[in-house]
């Protein structure tokens, strides 16, 4: 028995073709309500990355169009990252266009030296391609293979995008410098819900790039009656959509400098003034909103129009501000103050930062070393021996790890008090601590050796005191 082909998705409720628009929101909105589209979502206003995805992907490069093809030409949409995929591990090589055709420059990506799993996924994602990709040489390639993205299409091969025009644009561009044959063929992976039978040809305009196969999860469609591609027709463009893209703005005035007399289009196109603004500034406008409050109606009315060099009203700013004090419990009518104010001890606040507070500075006079520790003594034992032997060392170097520690004792400066072992010198403190021994917390007590040294090189000058 012979396999019958499956069936069409046909929308419940019949649509409104009277204009691209219409169609996109209508199929945008039935892919979300049923459900048929994966991350990124909502899916308005982006090439739909669909369910399937995968199945449509193998059953292109089933194809001969694929097997064939040396050079494919793709999207950088996060649709086409699993078609990017296919084309690295299959060893081809692939071109995208920069996003907006802000650089003069289309970008190839070839595939790793190395294959991995990894390198892969870095050489078909978006920022592998625009970190690692080179500058396209337009006379020394060709394409073979182009996939475009769309978000309906029928059964003619009329296509119809997302409404920015830039894949029109790149088909163009790269047909009139020789990039792309006319015998490349054109081919775009959509769900079977994006397919519909025929739409009117009066919503199409000469710039719109028909296809030639369009493949889904469950079908492979070949268009049997091929329509006619666009060339890059200046009359189409006008002078702000030139002004933005670099490359085709070289082209127009490599073109005038020959002596060509082009005439450029006055009027913005539909694909121009469709969109009211980009998708990267809507999620910055709604915090923009949250932030501010809302303008009262009529609250401007008849002022003059603001200059566009004074901020938005009641706009946020992005300056960080300082975070108010907290008030603490011991305020002027706390009962703590209450208390602290009878007895006369009430705290003087503190103003302004806080300040280091310099400790007094003392000159080495002779240093003693301490022999036979262990990592198990800690410095309050060894703190708590030499009080009991009468000797306040103004600082200890601590090298516990090593068995070894430095007592320095320091004279203060004239202006400053005695030493801090006042009548002693370096033969008197070695005399007193004979026999010093510690008792660590975790072990038995230890036996220490004392004997005179000399003061450390960063000790020579300066130290500063310590407390017992």
């Amino acid at each position: 028995k012979k396999e019958e082909p499956p069936k069409k998705e046909e929308p419940s409720v019949p649509i409104d073709m009277s204009s691209k628009a219409k169609i996109r929101n209508a199929t945008w909105n039935r892919l979300e309500a049923e459900d048929h589209v994966l991350f990124p979502r909502p899916c308005i206003d982006r090439i739909p990355r669909f369910k399937g995805e995968n199945d449509a992907v193998e059953k292109l490069a089933q194809l001969d169009i694929f097997k064939n093809a040396k050079l494919v030409k793709v999207n950088l949409d996060k649709a086409h990252e699993r078609l990017r995929l296919e084309i690295i591990q299959s060893g081809k090589e692939l071109v995208a266009g920069t996003p907006g055709l802000r650089d003069a420059v289309f970008l190839v990506m070839h595939p790793p030296m190395e294959p991995s799993r990894f390198a892969n996924r870095k050489a078909a994602s978006r920022m592998g391609i625009h970190h690692l990709g080179l500058a396209l040489d337009f006379q020394a390639k060709q394409v073979d293979l182009v996939v475009l993205g769309s978000v309906a299409v029928d059964m003619k091969g009329r296509r119809i995008g997302k409404g920015e025009g830039f894949s029109d644009l790149e088909f163009a561009l790269l047909s009139k410098l020789g990039t792309i044959p006319p015998d490349a063929v054109i081919a775009t992976l959509v769900h079977d819900v994006q397919v519909y039978d025929e739409f009117p040809d009066s919503i199409f305009k000469p710039y719109d790039v028909p296809v030639d196969v369009i493949i889904t999860p469950t079908r492979v469609i070949r268009v049997e009656q091929k329509l006619d591609r666009p060339a890059l027709g200046w009359s189409l463009l006008s002078k702000r959509r030139i002004d933005v893209i670099p490359i085709i703005k070289q082209l127009l005035d490599k073109e005038q400098a020959s002596g060509a007399k082009i005439e450029l289009k006055e009027e913005e196109s539909d694909t121009e003034t469709d969109r009211r603004f980009p998708i990267q500034r809507r999620r910055f406008m709604s915090r923009r909103r949250q932030a501010s409050a809302p303008e009262p109606r009529g609250q401007m009315r008849g002022r003059g129009r603001r200059e566009f060099s004074a901020p938005p009203p009641n706009r946020g700013t992005r300056t960080f501000r300082r975070r108010p004090r907290r008030q603490t419990s011991n305020s002027a009518d706390s009962p703590k103050s209450e208390q602290l104010r009878d007895n006369n001890m009430t705290k003087p606040s503190r103003r302004g930062p806080l300040r280091r507070i310099n400790k007094p500075r003392y000159t080495v006079d002779f240093s003693v070393k301490v022999n036979g520790l262990s990592s198990a003594v800690r410095i309050r034992d060894l703190k708590a021996a030499l009080v009991e032997r009468g000797v306040r060392p103004s600082d200890i170097s601590w090298r516990a790890t090593k068995g070894v520690a430095l007592l320095h004792f320091a004279k203060r400066k004239p202006i400053q008090e005695p030493a801090a072992t006042p009548g002693k010198n370096v033969n008197d403190v070695v005399a007193s601590l004979q026999g010093l021994s510690v008792k660590p917390e975790d072990g038995p007590r230890m036996d220490l050796i004392v004997e005179v040294a000399q003061p450390l090189a960063p000790r020579a000058a300066l130290v500063g005191p310590i407390s017992a």
